[in-house]
């Protein structure tokens, strides 16, 4: 006989329709090693309370009918009931209807309930977490999806979002659509409404800066061609991480992810939450700055929001990002429809050559630095990267979705400027705390109260993204070893890595009780640069000693070359302007060599150090109805 165990909380009626689709029924049992293997081939290894106990029964073949009498009970398969496993309910617990038997596979604290059969009214209820089935070995499965017997057991229902042939992994749900918006939304943040100075400081005029950000943008596309190529070849979860991990092994891949863990990704949502806090707020005060713990506090509760969203549904998350998108969108056109309005009334003291080119700074220092200022506005263009596994159609899809947002996020970065370039000077520009709400009193009239809304969509939108890809990350590195196995564990009905979007969010809702966060920043560009360098090196690597690797997307070997060598431009530019900068950040990597090898590559821990792990990560894996992912990591 074969066995095979279901996760999935169906009826007793559809659990036995569909095992009979595969030419088998509900298991019966028939000795104490029988029940000890169903036992173990169906054990989730969650030590459960009582407040939980339907996350351990799985269903087995045995009920009893309305006319039987009080103590008798049948195999579906029809076979003799020759053994018996009840708890202290009995087999006589049955007396006014039909009854359905379960096997509890996982102890519950209580003796009398573990590896013992539990009677119970619930045939339409799915009370428990799902089924043994049983079949001849010899036995062909049947493909109709239909009961062969008649009148007894009703069909399965099909349930595409309940598909019982479906590994227990991620689900592809992203589409073309919500691809662009997660990088448009990722990319595109409050810095364009806030503060877009940092080429303006080195270029010294307008139509410098316009020509700087044309190459910022020519500089993404590159590496982003780069990427879909990396994504299309390697087709998996975990973007950079991921790639490193092919090409480089496994130290160089951890020390991203420690990195990424206690840096990049909580400072990033730390910080742009604040920002979103901030202007949210600043309605409530209009003469004084924002109280700096209400900011932090109304960040806190954003991403604790979004956190939770993201765990219980993506289709709400994509949906978010979809909405935060058209918005951003829409207060882009706003601004450039206010430029345009605030021109054709005569005022054009900005709109000449003599005034776009002012103050120019055509150094070759100065552009570089400028160039360093405006490639990180771009950040962002690798996070769909990070849900490859997620995507419809990757192969097709996430070239396409690069190919889309690129030029759309240039174009954006585009239009704005030129709009605060017409309305604003340059030297008001630098000046301005806040370019978009210096722009509106001077264009927008009563509709400058939109700006504080405008840079709150944008905020929600970044963190939203960065939520939901990055989490992504955690969850590729722990499937690999390099993080904690519960981590690699989906929700085993929603299918989303919840211990890891958990993981990533209260990261950054720690990180907003540190009071010098801001201090961090300077980090977080020399860590995300090392990364992009090192991911584009991985594909050079792969393309010399991999030639035979399937490839759906192969670029001209000078498109990665030219990028590898304007990342390394942007890797040590900083190190002549801030050295020790450099140094700092460089350390904190450095400081993930022992942890690696302490944690990961050192195997045989003692127990006494992994049983407290152990007990812990069983608690989290009962509470968040955890299972672990099917689908390998090789």
């Amino acid at each position: 006989m074969c066995y095979k165990t279901f996760i999935n909380p169906l009826s007793f009626d559809n659990a036995e329709a569909y095992c009979k689709t595969r030419g088998g029924h509900l298991a019966s049992i028939h000795s104490e090693e029988e029940n000890e293997f169903v036992i173990e081939i169906s054990k989730s290894g969650i030590i459960l309370g009582m407040f939980n106990w339907t996350l351990s029964p799985v269903r087995i073949g045995l009920y009893h009918l309305s006319t039987d009498p009080v103590g008798t009970w049948h195999w579906t398969d029809g076979t003799a009931v020759d053994y018996s496993k009840w708890d202290h309910w009995g087999a006589s617990y049955a007396t006014t209807g039909p009854a359905y038997a379960s096997l509890f596979s996982d102890s519950l604290g209580d003796p009398i309930y573990y590896k013992n059969w539990n009677p119970n009214y619930a045939k339409d209820l799915p009370v428990t977490r799902g089924f043994a089935d049983m079949k001849p070995e010899e036995q062909p499965l049947q493909e109709d999806g239909k009961s062969s017997e008649n009148g007894i057991y009703p069909d399965l229902i099909k349930d595409p979002e309940k598909s019982l042939n479906e590994p227990m992994k991620l689900r592809q749900r992203i589409t073309l659509f919500n691809g662009c918006a997660i990088i448009v939304g990722v990319i595109v943040g409050s810095g364009v409404f806030v503060s877009p100075t940092g080429v303006l400081q080195h270029a010294g005029s307008g139509g410098l800066s316009i020509s700087i950000w044309v190459l910022c943008g020519i500089y993404s596309m590159l590496g982003a061609l780069c990427y879909a190529e990396l994504g299309t070849t390697i087709p998996k979860s975990g973007g950079d991480y991921t790639y490193i991990l092919e090409a480089f092994g496994s130290l160089p891949a951890f020390l991203f992810l420690w990195i990424a863990l206690i840096i990049i990704n909580p400072t990033s949502l730390a910080v742009i939450g604040i920002t979103c806090g901030n202007y949210i707020l600043k309605p409530f005060f209009p003469e004084n700055p924002v109280p700096e713990i209400a900011s932090r506090l109304l960040a806190a509760c954003i991403i604790l929001i979004l956190t939770a969203l993201n765990c219980y549904n993506i289709r709400w998350s994509t949906r978010i990002q979809d909405f935060s998108v058209v918005g951003k969108v829409a207060a882009i056109l706003v601004i450039v429809g206010s430029a345009v309005v605030y021109i054709s009334r005569g005022n054009y003291q900005n709109i000449n050559w003599d005034s776009f080119n002012k103050d120019a700074n055509y150094a070759p220092s100065a552009i570089a630095l400028g160039f360093y200022s405006g490639v990180f506005s771009f950040s962002g263009w690798s996070y769909l990267n990070f849900v490859t596994e997620e995507l419809k159609e990757p192969n097709k899809n996430l070239p396409r979705a690069i190919y889309i947002s690129l030029p759309v996020v240039t174009a954006i970065y585009l239009l704005v400027n030129l709009a605060y370039f017409a309305v604003l000077t340059p030297k008001e520009i630098l000046e301005s705390d806040a370019v978009a709400v210096t722009f509106a009193s001077y264009a927008m009239g009563p509709l400058s109260l939109l700006i504080p809304a405008f840079v709150a969509v944008s905020c929600i939108g970044t963190l939203n993204g960065i939520i939901f890809a990055c989490s992504r990350m955690f969850f590729a590195g722990a499937r690999n070893g390099h993080l904690p196995p519960i981590f690699a564990m989906i929700n085993a009905s929603k299918r989303t890595p919840m211990p890891s979007i958990i993981l990533l969010g209260g990261s950054a809702i720690v990180m907003l009780f540190f009071e010098n966060i801001y201090a961090l920043i300077n980090y977080l560009a020399f860590g995300e640069s090392a990364v992009v360098t090192m991911a584009v090196m991985g594909l050079l690597k792969m393309r010399l000693t991999e030639k035979d690797r399937k490839r759906p997307i192969k670029f001209f070997i000078g498109i990665p070359i030219i990028f590898l060598i304007l990342c390394f431009y942007i890797l040590l530019c900083p190190f002549f302007e801030k050295p020790m900068e450099l140094v700092y950040a460089a350390s904190i990597i450095a400081s993930g060599i022992p942890v690696y090898f302490i944690f990961v590559y050192w195997e045989n821990k003692p127990k006494v150090l992994l049983k407290p792990w152990e007990s812990l990560s069983r608690l989290i894996q009962g509470t968040l109805l955890c299972v672990p992912n099917d689908e390998s990591p090789q």
